[in-house]
């Protein structure tokens, strides 16, 4: 297979028409798809977070003030990966869920207060990481995900669990 790096340095700005401008890189692009993460030492410019190729399969975001996941990830149907971890995201998008093959869903230390019941249309999901969010229970549709294998919920305000969680047995 042949490989091709594209580097590029991603910064998220909020502009008045609520789109995300993006100045950003792309790791790799291999046979098994393309990679998205930020790297301050490299640069290219994307003027929108949809000028991204629609074949990206993981999207890292650390650190960086991201406010929210904005409606357009809906077109990265590849995604499998999804780390924001340490940013300012308060609410989870419709769109995010609409994602079927996201496997690994890692957003720590964020503003996150209520996950959706939708949820559970991540049928593939078998990481999952909110730690030190805001969270003060889980929908009842939590319990659909039955291929999670790693949950990490530390740091919420939890109250109380969904009845039937003890049946998602592939928890380790």
């Amino acid at each position: 297979p042949v490989r091709v790096r594209l580097l590029c340095k991603l910064t998220f700005n909020l502009l008045p028409e609520k789109r995300l401008e993006v100045t950003g890189y792309i790791a790799e692009n291999t046979s098994s798809g393309l990679t998205v993460h930020p790297d301050p030492s490299q640069q290219y410019t994307f003027k929108y977070i949809e000028d991204f190729p629609p074949t990206i399969t993981k999207l890292y975001w650390v650190n960086r003030g991201l406010e929210f996941i904005p409606s357009s990830i809906a077109r990265y149907q590849q995604l499998w990966l999804i780390y924001f971890e340490n940013n300012s995201i308060r609410a989870l998008p419709p769109e995010l869920f609409s994602l079927r093959k996201v496997k690994q869903l890692y957003l720590p230390v964020n503003l996150i207060d209520e996950l959706p019941d939708e949820i559970s249309l991540l049928k593939q999901l078998r990481i999952l990481s909110l730690s030190q969010n805001r969270l003060s229970n889980l929908p009842a549709s939590f319990t659909q995900l039955r291929k999670l294998t790693a949950l990490d919920l530390g740091y919420n305000q939890l109250i109380e669990f969904p009845e039937g969680i003890l049946s998602l047995n592939k928890l380790e």
